[in-house]
């Protein structure tokens, strides 16, 4: 059994790409879909004590997860581009990018007492050694703070905003949209098409179904109108045939019902 993330993803590489490459089809959108995205839940606790806010958060990431352009290398008869690659390869990495470095506050060290203590002697003039220990001893300290010291990074999956069910079961609904002008029911039939095709190729336990298609109502509306054309050419037939009482005279008449039709729509046609 997939989860909803696999199916999610399945969908997206085999199905929703090819059905955008098919002449007429202007755009495929998913629905319910579940995509993978790494969370940091920032701890508003440990964010005050750190004297941080949420876009120092945000910005340390970010600043950190980029690919800058570093130039380009000429050769004999090329141009290499070069680019450094910034971007995270795992969660682990973000829990250490630094989004604060605090130097803390001196020691106070007392100076004379510093010379003596190196210098093994009561006198307290300054010696050469004496400065460096006391710089060493006096010098600011410093507090780097990481993402992962106030925040929880882990994978987890984004934030559903719409559901997409299909017999009481969760699943990923595909929704195809036609370019303007366009026909609908040669669109349709291409995706039809295509989809015999896609579904050999995907995993095992996995269905496609068609739930909506628009073009079977085109269908049934251009049927309703072609029978209604025949009846009504029949019922003309009969009722000239009852008053007439001549088949010739009804036929010519009930035939040119059809033609003038005919003559009508190839003028449309034509004129655009």
């Amino acid at each position: 059994e997939h989860s909803l993330s696999d199916l999610s993803q399945i969908a997206r590489r085999h199905l929703k790409n090819e059905m955008e490459k098919i002449p007429g089809v202007a755009s495929c959108a998913l629905s319910g879909a579940a995509r993978k995205e790494v969370k940091v839940d920032v701890d508003a606790g440990r964010l005050g004590v750190s004297d941080l806010s949420i876009m120092d958060v945000v910005e340390a990431v970010r600043a950190a997860n980029r690919n800058y352009p570093a130039g380009t290398i000429d050769e004999a008869f090329y141009e290499q581009v070069i680019r450094t690659v910034g971007e995270f390869d795992d969660v682990a990495e973000i829990r250490t990018v630094p989004v604060f470095i605090d130097e803390l506050a001196q020691r106070r060290v007392n100076r004379p007492y510093v010379d003596n203590a190196v210098r093994g002697v009561d006198d307290p003039a300054p010696t050469l050694e004496g400065d460096k220990e006391f710089r060493k001893l006096t010098a600011p300290s410093r507090r780097m703070v990481m993402v992962g010291d106030i925040a929880d990074v882990y994978e987890g999956v984004q934030d559903k905003r719409a559901f997409a069910r299909y017999n009481g079961a969760d699943t990923v609904t595909l929704s195809i949209h036609k370019q303007a002008g366009a026909n609908t029911v040669a669109v349709a039939e291409a995706v039809k098409d295509r989809l015999k095709k896609l579904r050999r190729l995907l995993p095992a336990g996995v269905g496609v179904n068609v739930t909506y298609d628009q073009s079977l109502f085109i269908r049934d509306a251009i049927s309703g109108v072609t029978a209604a054309a025949v009846q009504g050419g029949l019922l003309a037939f009969l009722v000239l045939f009852f008053f007439l009482r001549n088949a010739r005279s009804a036929a010519i008449v009930a035939a040119s019902i059809p033609v003038s039709v005919a003559v009508a729509f190839t003028a449309m046609y034509f004129a655009g």
